[in-house]
């Protein structure tokens, strides 16, 4: 999953969808992660979260 996170983050043609993107993922680890990929990614990332 972490290859195409970094080819969103870099590639401005990308668009990548996870499914429960949270599964397993400490809350404060995640709110940090997404707050760095919403500043600085230029594809397109979507995510579901339960």
């Amino acid at each position: 999953m972490y290859r195409y996170l970094k080819h969103a983050y870099n590639d401005e043609n990308a668009l990548v969808a996870v499914d429960e993107f949270d599964s397993g993922a400490f809350e404060l680890l995640l709110g940090d992660m997404l707050s760095q990929l919403a500043d600085g990614c230029a594809g397109q990332l979507v995510f579901t979260a339960p």
